[in-house]
C-alpha cells in the first residue's frame, strides 16, 4: 500500500507511516440479521462518500416525522420501504468493491490494474457511471418525501382521522349546558324507554370508514325540547374547542372520545379513560 504512494509528497507518506496495518472488516451475508441504519453508506475503506450522501440519508426521517408524529411505526415502515432500494443498490455496490479492486490472484490484481490505467472507456470502476452516481448522490430527501406525501402519506393518514360525529343532531337548548361553548345532544323521544336505552356515534374517516362508539344513557332525557318537541336531550355532551373535541357524559364525567380537528393530527376513540 505505501509503494502505491511513494512519488507523493512527503505529508503523504508521513501520515502513511502512522498506519501500522491495514483494516480488517467483513460485509455480512444474507443469513444474518440486517439493521437499516439512519446512514446507510458504502463502508470504509473501500469508498469514502462525502457528507451529503449521509445527509441525505437522515433527512427522509425528520421530515416525514414533521409531517406526522402522531404514527411513529407507520413511518418507520414508510421510511424502510422509501430507502430501503437505494442502500439495497449502495450495500451490493460496495460488496462488488472487493472484486473490482481487491482481486484475489496477483495475475488477476495486474491485469485489472492495466484496465484501470488504460482510461475510463475500458473501466470496470461500477461508481464511474453518471446515473448511478445520481442516484447515489443527488438525492433530494425533501422532494422525494414531498413527492411521496401528495401520492402516498396524506391519504394513509387521513384513513385514520376521525370526523365529527354525524347521525344525531347537536342542541343548544336552555334545559342543560354543561360546557359554556359546548353542546349536548338530541335524539328522537321515542327512542327513550329506559335506563338501557343506548345512542350510536358514528366517525366517518376521510376515506369514508365508519366508526361506531355506542353509548349507555345514564339518565333519561331531559325533553322534551321547547323548538322540537318530538326531539328529547340527552346527558351526552360535547365541547368543541381550538383544535380539540370533547364528547362524553355529562354527569358521570366519563370521556369517550377525543378528535382533533386538525387534519395534520391523529384522533382516537376510546370508551372509558
Amino acid at each position: 500500500m505505501r509503494a502505491g504512494f511513494a512519488n507523493f509528497e512527503p505529508r503523504v507518506q508521513k501520515l502513511l507511516s502512522f498506519v501500522q496495518s491495514t483494516l480488517k472488516w467483513r460485509l455480512m451475508g444474507p443469513s444474518r440479521a440486517r439493521f437499516i441504519p439512519t446512514v446507510v453508506v458504502p463502508p470504509r475503506p473501500l469508498t469514502t462518500p462525502p457528507s451529503s450522501a449521509r445527509y441525505s440519508r437522515t433527512c427522509p426521517r425528520f421530515i416525514l416525522g414533521s409531517r406526522s408524529p402522531s404514527l411513529p411505526p407507520r413511518l418507520c415502515e414508510t421510511i424502510t420501504h422509501h430507502r430501503l432500494p437505494d442502500c439495497t443498490e449502495t450495500q451490493q455496490s460496495s460488496r462488488l468493491e472487493q472484486h473490482i479492486f481487491h482481486l484475489p490472484g496477483r495475475p488477476e490484481q495486474q491485469a485489472h490494474d492495466a484496465v484501470m490505467r488504460y482510461g475510463l472507456a475500458g473501466n470496470s470502476n461500477q461508481w464511474a457511471g453518471r446515473a448511478k452516481n445520481e442516484v447515489q448522490f443527488l438525492y433530494d430527501a425533501d422532494e422525494a418525501v414531498g413527492r411521496w406525501w401528495e401520492e402516498t402519506g396524506r391519504m394513509l393518514l387521513d384513513s385514520f382521522l376521525p370526523r365529527r360525529p354525524s347521525g344525531v343532531s347537536k342542541s343548544r337548548s336552555r334545559l342543560r349546558q354543561v360546557f359554556d361553548s359546548g353542546c349536548t345532544y338530541a335524539i328522537n323521544c321515542s327512542k327513550i324507554k329506559n335506563l338501557s336505552s343506548k345512542i350510536t356515534f358514528t366517525f366517518t374517516s376521510t376515506s369514508n370508514t365508519p366508526y361506531n362508539l355506542t353509548i349507555p344513557l345514564s339518565e333519561p332525557s331531559s325533553g322534551p325540547l321547547p323548538e322540537n318537541t318530538s326531539m328529547c336531550q340527552t346527558l351526552i355532551s360535547a365541547y368543541n374547542g381550538y383544535r380539540l373535541g370533547i364528547l362524553g357524559g355529562a354527569l358521570s364525567k366519563h370521556y369517550y372520545s377525543i378528535w382533533d380537528v386538525d387534519p395534520a393530527q391523529l384522533g382516537f376513540v376510546k370508551n372509558n379513560f
